[in-house]
């Protein structure tokens, strides 16, 4: 939270100095994907003694979007304002309160066979904040090397949770379960390094970063009610991410 904070003001102030000077804004898409570290901490529920066990080394995700950005006088420090979406993917055998499920609740009967899971995942909706400093420039700007950092909301639209089977005797529960929600999902700061390539009006560019903090939602379906945790934990796994971004400079500095 500490470091959030600092991100904040240091933005604040980045931002009122680069306001002063001649700039130039842009318009840009990007698409990428990452990788994250598998929370090994084990969860076992009465009735049945199950644990968590992954079946690969971490989870997988995708996420798409677009930025605005505003860049100071030879672009030597950019800010930026986005909106994506972004979907997470997990793999291990997990037990749940599967009798939440509403197709449960709403008469189908609830038996044992569906409460180990084979995935589960999100569907979000990002927010991220970002600030650029340039490092290295040549070949008349044409190519930058900079220095990114990102301050990022995301708010949770849709769980999902895949079954590695779906039980004959049940026909009407699927093997794919989706469960809408509206909720913040996650606060995040990440850092990292990127690479754009100029042509006159037209940029491209590509991004790599490792995530710094992470404040995320805990999914109550997974608790043991016994030992519940907190709504909301601060659980930083390692993370990383990779983007390929593509994009137009809409105004230059008239004195650049």
């Amino acid at each position: 939270m500490k470091f959030q904070i600092f991100i904040t003001l240091a933005s604040l102030i980045i931002a009122s100095t680069a306001m002063s000077q001649p700039a130039a804004f842009s318009f840009s898409g990007y698409g990428g994907m990452g990788w994250e570290a598998h929370d090994r901490r084990k969860f076992t529920f009465p009735l049945q003694n199950t644990q968590k066990e992954p079946d690969t080394d971490g989870a997988y995700n995708y996420h798409t979007g677009f930025r605005l950005q505003y860049f100071t006088k030879n672009q030597w420090l950019g800010l930026g304002l986005g909106l994506g979406y972004h979907r997470m993917r997990y793999r291990y055998r997990q037990a749940i309160d599967h009798c939440s499920f509403p197709v449960f609740q709403k008469g189908e009967p609830c038996p044992l066979t569906f409460r180990l899971l084979g995935q589960y995942g999100f569907d979000i909706i990002q927010a991220p904040v970002s600030v650029q400093v340039k490092l290295l420039s040549f070949d008349d700007r044409k190519h930058n090397i900079y220095l990114t950092g990102d301050f990022t909301i995301n708010q949770l639209i849709n769980k999902f949770y895949v079954y590695p089977y779906q039980g004959t005797a049940y026909p009407r529960v699927k093997t794919f379960q989706n469960v809408p929600i509206f909720t913040l999902q996650s606060i995040n700061s990440n850092v990292g390094l990127g690479y754009r390539w100029q042509r006159k009006k037209y940029f491209y560019g590509i991004e790599g970063t490792v995530r710094l903090s992470n404040r995320q939602y805990v999914d109550p379906l997974f608790e043991d009610k016994a030992n519940a945790l907190p709504e909301y934990e601060a659980l930083n796994m390692r993370r990383y991410d990779l983007r390929l971004y593509m994009g137009k400079v809409l105004r230059r500095a008239r004195n650049e």
